[in-house]
């Protein structure tokens, strides 16, 4: 099971690679959750929580084609320590008005410059990978494997941030910003995976967004965002409700753990059905699962019933990135990854903002809907991109 992904890790700077990335998309799994325990804990609104939530995600999604671009034109090296301070600057703001009392809707603007500066980890690095292994089979184990890791940093950070959140949820927001810029800083000196620029004069070509394979993964992961923004408020708020909010962290962790296990499993075996029609099928079984949410009771049947959502995770998510690599020209490939995270975050914003509207008005558990209605979305858009097969070579 093992020996594809040590094959991967042993290329030239693969394990610094891999590492530094795992340090700058910790905060990805930590920033959200954040956000909504620092507004809720301080005005008890899980509506106006999961708004800010989703603003930060809606600005990160908005942004992440152009900074992919931008990254694609001038280059990883380039772009990260500019982006940095950005970023920093916002959370500065965000901790300073929310420490000394300002509104809530003040936190509106320096929190979508959080999103919006916070350069996407899983983009960058799978960029570097393909530059690194090219059309190498281990590309494949390479793309499961971050995948996998993905699914690590959303088993660890919500416990770092409930955990911090016992004392106060500022520094956990705080914490985010430190991984942030040694992420940053640890992945700008990987200096020899990191894809060159383009080339002063060379075309761009049109935005990958026109391929309809990438806009048919944009849309299935604009659901899958959806499940990811709305299934994290909720979860604070069945918590709550049932007077275990320390609860969050390991509901969310045990999600985490079953995508994890799910994406090793799924990264060590060699599949022989194409990839437009493995991301139909991916598409349709996580979309099945979802009803199990809304039909739990107890926090030990949610705890249950996230472990089967999460074995659906990471299986869609490898295949729709891998869909992404065979489709879109080498020289946009930044750019193409980064509008998969769009639609994640675009998902994330308005099923996170749902999902606070749905508990503000009917309770916690009904906030699952929305992660029913997610999973709608995300069977038609991955069974339509399947019909679509526009390039052989994805198969």
């Amino acid at each position: 099971m093992t020996a594809s992904y040590r094959s991967a890790l042993a290329s030239p700077g693969g394990t610094a690679l891999t590492s530094a990335a795992l340090v700058l998309r910790l905060p990805h799994a930590m920033y959200p959750l954040a956000i909504v325990l620092f507004v809720s804990i301080r005005t008890g609104e899980y509506g106006m929580a999961g708004a800010l939530s989703g603003v930060y995600a809606l600005s990160g999604g908005l942004a992440g084609p152009w900074s992919g671009a931008l990254v694609d034109r001038h280059g990883q090296t380039r772009v990260l320590l500019p982006a940095l301070a950005l970023h920093v600057a916002g959370v500065i703001a965000v901790l300073g008005l929310g420490l000394y009392g300002a509104p809530a809707w003040a936190l509106i603007a320096p929190v979508a410059v959080m999103g919006a500066t916070y350069l996407k980890a899983a983009a960058l690095v799978r960029a570097r990978w393909a530059h690194l292994l090219g059309g190498r089979p281990e590309l494949a184990a390479a793309y499961s494997w971050e995948s996998a890791l993905d699914d690590a940093v959303f088993i660890v950070g919500p416990l770092i941030v409930t955990t911090l959140a016992l004392a106060d949820p500022a520094l956990a927001i705080a914490a985010g910003c430190v991984l942030v810029t040694a992420g940053s800083v640890l992945l700008r000196a990987q200096r020899a995976s990191d894809p060159p620029p383009r080339v002063k004069g060379e075309a761009r070509g049109p935005s990958p967004i026109r391929l309809p394979v990438l806009r048919g993964v944009v849309v299935s992961m604009v659901g899958i965002g959806g499940v990811f923004g709305s299934i994290e408020v909720v979860m604070v708020a069945v918590a709550d409700e049932k007077g275990h909010r320390g609860a969050t962290g390991v509901l969310l962790m045990l999600l985490g753990v079953s995508s994890l296990a799910a994406a090793l499993a799924y990264g060590s075996h060699s599949w022989a059905a194409p990839l437009p029609l493995r991301f139909a099928v991916q598409g349709v079984l996580f979309a099945a699962a979802q009803p199990l949410l809304l039909a739990s009771g107890s926090l030990a049947v949610i705890a249950l019933a996230g472990c089967v959502v999460g074995l659906g995770i990471a299986p869609v998510l490898i295949t729709a990135y891998a869909l992404v690599e065979r489709t879109v020209p080498p020289v946009s490939l930044t750019e193409g990854f980064s509008w998969a995270g769009t639609g994640i975050f675009l998902g994330f914003a308005g099923g996170a903002a749902s999902a606070g509207m749905v508990i503000d008005h009917a309770g916690a558990r009904p906030g699952f809907a929305v992660c029913v209605a997610c999973g709608v979305l995300i069977a038609l858009a991955s069974t339509w991109t399947w019909r679509v097969r526009p390039c052989a070579h994805a198969d």
